[in-house]
């Protein structure tokens, strides 16, 4: 089950907790079929308008039940379209939803659409991103027909902040079109989309043929290997083209031609274009990726700077040398990822071991900082709100011994709720934090005598020791499929609810030394599970860790729905 709220260890950690003490234990990711196709609910969102559509998805207006916040949800369905396609397509589909998901999440720039819930079924995926009011910069260019370079220029440094953004974080997003560009009320530029981006490294090349064919680069077509950021320069020369030229540089009804033209790169111009105009996409839209301009030099050029007097802002934060190891955040991030990257936790405890000795801007630390591995954790623990003044998270006195049902998500599901717990998880911890990505706190933390207090405070009820079952320490356990509890309730307050509600819903109960092991019996249904305790250290909160033993799936989900609702 999802964490909704939790507390933040900077800042005010005693007010930070009570603050949450009303926040809803939990709220599942899994969408009921019904309730979606009957009611139009999906979670806390209540949908409305179609916004579009495309060949396996659709984009519908929805409106935040609490808040009356309107957002797009992006509905995925899993059935694929064609019956030829075999579960290792299925499978690679569902692992571009995880990367989106994942990416979408973390990415955190003025000009990119951000994603804010997510929640799944047997049937969809449902991806749920800020709504951004507006038009399509499609929709701009066929209504106005070519805009002015002025225009055009605006926008396009505001697409080039986005882009080199997503580049320095070793991310390239492989579908850069005129259609996946939004205007927003204000003029603003907004890139979505990131179904087909993926991570890049200097070590590895990419050959997944990825993007619209009027946008696709020449080696694409050839089905050559490429690193990454080459095809995203291509794209946005056509897309600066589009913007000043009405029209797409090459195009024809047959599609082999069109092939043709597109491999060839020989570029026609308008008449009123500038000179630096014609010399910048000339740049870009080269046949030979090692020729094209890179990021560097477009963001430099004549033509992007002119009548501006300060450069392209990517809003990358300084990554400073990480001489500190936030355990269970790593364990964390790298258990998202373990899919993509299996050595994601040795790759940053390998490039700390480096900036602990004091290698800055050697060849070996811009080699590792290079690495995705390393820029997801930079982007994750700048999306929770960590930076090198906040205290450092001790690895000791963790019991971890009863960690493995938490962390082998055997089925789909366990591993979809994952990725909704995830997406709330970086969201809550961001509502907690006091500063934005964009502006600097001069203090961030309390003492370390403070969280001590704490931490005390909340393990140190004499009463709890005799107690069955032990409450353990943990970093990990209760995040993936845990109950929240609120912070003011102590061991033993914790287990008479316990103790009601297993009666109050005849649930057949055994106290053992780690965990209730529990029979749930309705009409000759039944389901076995167990329910175990746990304060984590990361958190600074108890959660409860339910476990399905065996049974019905169903009468285990409506448990764990009431037990989770006496919590709130």
């Amino acid at each position: 089950m999802k964490v909704n709220e939790v507390s933040d260890i900077s800042g005010n950690i005693e007010s930070e907790l009570n603050s949450i003490l009303d926040e809803k234990a939990v709220s599942p990711g899994y969408i009921d079929e019904s309730q979606y196709l009957l009611q139009k609910i999906v979670g806390k969102y209540k949908l409305t308008k179609n916004l579009g559509s495309g060949g396996t998805s659709k984009v519908k207006l929805g409106i935040n039940n609490e808040t009356g916040e309107k957002v797009a949800i992006k509905i995925v369905s899993k059935k694929m379209s064609t019956s030829s396609l075999g579960k290792d397509t299925e499978a690679k589909r569902d692992e571009r939803i995880y990367r989106e998901v994942l990416i979408s999440t973390l990415l955190n720039h003025p000009h990119i659409v951000r994603l804010k819930d997510f929640y799944y079924n047997e049937n969809n995926f449902f991806l749920v991103f800020e709504y951004i009011k507006g038009k399509q910069l499609l929709d701009l260019v066929a209504r106005n027909g070519a805009l002015s370079e002025n225009d055009s220029r605006r926008f396009f440094r505001q697409i080039l902040s986005a882009v080199g953004y997503i580049h320095n974080n070793s991310i390239v997003h492989r579908d850069l079109k005129i259609e996946n560009i939004l205007i927003d009320d204000d003029g603003n530029a907004k890139i979505l989309d990131f179904g087909l981006s993926n991570f890049y490294d200097n070590k590895r090349l990419l050959n997944t043929f990825c993007g619209s064919l009027y946008f696709a680069a020449p080696e694409l077509l050839m089905g050559r290997q490429y690193s990454g950021p080459e095809i995203d320069i291509w794209s946005l020369g056509i897309i600066l083209y589009v913007m000043l030229c009405g029209k797409v540089p090459f195009d024809d009804k047959d599609v082999h031609a069109l092939h043709s033209k597109i491999k060839k790169a020989s570029l026609t111009f308008v008449k009123s274009l500038s000179s630096e105009a014609e010399e910048l996409l000339s740049g870009m839209i080269l046949p030979t990726p090692s020729s094209r301009l890179g990021m560097d030099q477009i963001v430099k050029s004549v033509w992007v700077n002119k009548d501006y007097k300060t450069n392209v802002d990517f809003f990358n934060n300084r990554k400073f040398l990480l001489k500190r190891l936030r355990t269970g955040y790593l364990k964390l991030i790298s258990y998202v990822v373990r899919s993509q990257f299996p050595d994601m936790e040795k790759d940053v405890r390998r490039y700390i071991s480096i900036c602990k000795e004091g290698k800055s801007e050697s060849l070996e630390q811009i080699y590792w900082a290079r690495r995705p591995t390393i820029s997801l954790y930079y982007l994750f623990i700048e999306a929770v709100g960590l930076n090198e003044d906040l205290i450092e998270i001790t690895e000791d006195k963790i019991d971890e011994s009863d960690i493995s049902d938490e962390l082998c998500l055997g089925t789909e599901e366990d591993r979809l709720q994952m990725y909704h717990n995830f997406v709330s998880f970086v969201f809550s911890k961001e509502k907690n934090n006091s500063f934005s990505k964009y502006f600097t706190g001069s203090i961030f933390l309390n003492s370390e005598s403070s969280l001590n207090h704490i931490e005390k405070t909340v393990l140190g009820d004499t009463s709890n020791i005799d107690n069955l079952p032990a409450i353990k320490n943990t970093y990990l356990k209760g995040f993936f499929k845990g109950i929240k509890i609120k912070p003011t309730l102590s061991h033993t307050e914790i287990k008479k609810i316990l103790i009601q509600f297993f009666t109050a819903m005849k649930i057949t109960y055994e106290i053992k030394e780690k965990n209730y092991k529990l029979i749930y019996d309705i009409n000759e249904t039944k389901c076995e599970f167990k329910i175990s305790l746990y304060f984590n250290k990361l958190f600074k909160e108890h959660f409860l860790s339910v476990t399905r033993l065996s049974g019905d799936k169903k009468l285990f989900r409506d448990a764990l729905v009431s037990l989770a609702g006496i919590f709130k």
